[in-house]
């Protein structure tokens, strides 16, 4: 386990298959050597809502800011801890980005998952991206999600 919050929110499961990680309190950050960047933080359920209202919310402001979703949504439900991944489109320079947000609600917490890379690069990530994000634990005092 990795303790990141005060002994409060941990995050285990290591990180993506050849990715390096470290830990701050409440963030875990890791990348690639390739460049891919990922970042799984906690933020207060704040005003306290349900993964409909956070999925909604965070679509509208991407989408407000020019990005375009690239992929099908994709639900990373547990019966335990809701979860939802979305990968969208955004031009980057002179190259093409994918930048992912997953966003899972945990009682009064919400746990942020971003990762972001040029297009091949992210494709060539995204099949351990995906693992790593369907198999994390996330634990908030005594209640765990894998």
């Amino acid at each position: 386990n990795h303790p990141s919050g005060g002994g409060i929110f941990w995050l285990s499961g290591g990180e993506p298959d050849g990715f390096a990680s470290f830990d701050t309190r409440n963030t875990r950050s890791m990348v690639s050597p390739d460049g891919m960047a990922v970042r799984v933080r906690w933020v207060a359920n704040d005003p306290r809502k349900d993964l409909d209202f956070w999925t909604r919310a965070l679509e509208s402001q991407l989408e407000k800011e020019g990005y375009r979703r690239s992929e099908t949504p994709r639900d990373l439900a547990d019966p335990r801890l809701p979860g939802y991944a979305a990968e969208w489109g955004v031009p980057y320079g002179t190259a093409n980005h994918i930048y992912l947000t997953a966003v899972f609600v945990l009682r009064n917490k919400i746990v942020v998952a971003e990762a972001a890379a040029p297009y091949e690069t992210y494709r060539r990530h995204r099949n351990a991206l995906f693992d790593y994000l369907e198999n994390m634990e996330v634990r908030y005092g005594l209640f765990a999600r894998r």
